[in-house]
């Protein structure tokens, strides 16, 4: 039976069958109401542009049109302040001294220094998941260590990783023990290859203490040091252990760094978004080409005016 479509109430003269959702009699002045829409899936609401990421964790997003997908990307890439810049001077500036002074200590001739040697060396050997978890139960409010520390010294519960200001700081400190060791090794590698002689030059101009340390030593462990900076800065910007155990980029996206945000939009919650997280990859891999690729040229140059 044919039912007269709302438009035939203007003189259209259109006649259509009812549909599914379109039962007789249902619209206004005995007409029909428009059939309402199937509901879209994710794909067809967004223009299926699910893969590209043109629409942000935010649906009332709407990112680039189809053909500034790529500039998209990177616009949201760039707001989305997953390059934690504290974590690489956190990593490039506490490990390495810190790995320094250690090696300068265990460069002795002292009874016991194997040992010494040997747990100074531990954090190196062991996975990033367990220092993770060790100092995620360090940190704990409940029973952690340095809550306990803080309450022999009459100071409160502090909640490292469920705060915004600290989380940053706790994740880095974490972080410098196994680099810290990794650096350790590089220097003690190079002081064994320091020249005796320089040194007893210096000794004979009367250079000692930071005289010596500064203008005989550290200039034979320039290669140490370049290795040190480039394999601690680029342990920084892929560190995702670390984040992913400890704080799974929490409290709110603080914690997030460039290799957990690549894991977030391209695995995770946010539905698979392969294309994002493969322009995440590529920005990853220029940022540490760009950096070693300066260090190589600015070694090479130093090593030519010599």
């Amino acid at each position: 039976e044919a039912t007269l479509h709302a438009g035939a109430a203007a003189g259209l003269g259109v006649v259509t069958p009812p549909g599914p959702q379109e039962p007789a009699g249902a619209g206004a002045g005995g007409g029909v109401a428009d059939p309402a829409p199937p509901p879209m899936n994710d794909e067809e609401e967004h223009g299926g542009l699910r893969d590209g990421g043109d629409v942000d964790a935010d649906p009332g997003r709407l990112a680039v049109a189809p053909g500034n997908i790529g500039a998209g990307r990177g616009q949201r890439m760039g707001a989305g302040g997953a390059i934690d810049w504290g974590n690489l001077g956190g990593a490039a500036g506490g490990a390495i001294p810190a790995g320094l002074f250690i090696a300068l200590f265990l460069n002795q001739t002292v009874f016991g220094m194997r040992l010494y040697k040997s747990l100074f060396f531990f954090p190196f050997v062991i996975s990033q998941v367990v220092v993770g978890l060790v100092f995620t139960w360090f940190y704990d409010p409940s029973f952690g260590l340095l809550n306990v520390i803080l309450a022999w010294v009459g100071l409160g519960p502090v909640t490292i990783l469920g705060d915004e200001t600290w989380v940053t700081y706790g994740i880095i400190f974490a972080g410098l023990w196994p680099q810290t060791a990794y650096c350790m090794i590089l220097y003690i590698t190079g002081l064994n290859a320091v020249d005796p002689e320089q040194i007893e030059a210096g000794r004979l101009d009367n250079a000692k203490g930071w005289n010596m340390l500064w203008y005989i030593i550290l200039p034979q462990l320039k290669p140490a040091t370049f290795i040190a900076i480039v394999v601690t800065v680029i342990g920084a910007l892929r560190s995702f252990d670390l984040v992913s155990i400890m704080t799974a980029g929490g409290p709110w996206g603080s914690s997030r760094v460039l290799a957990f945000y690549m894991y977030e939009k391209a695995f995770s919650e946010y539905g698979f978004r392969m294309g994002y997280g493969a322009a995440i990859a590529v920005v990853l891999f220029l940022i540490m080409m760009i950096y070693i690729t300066f260090f190589l040229v600015k070694m090479y140059r130093d090593e030519k005016g010599h």
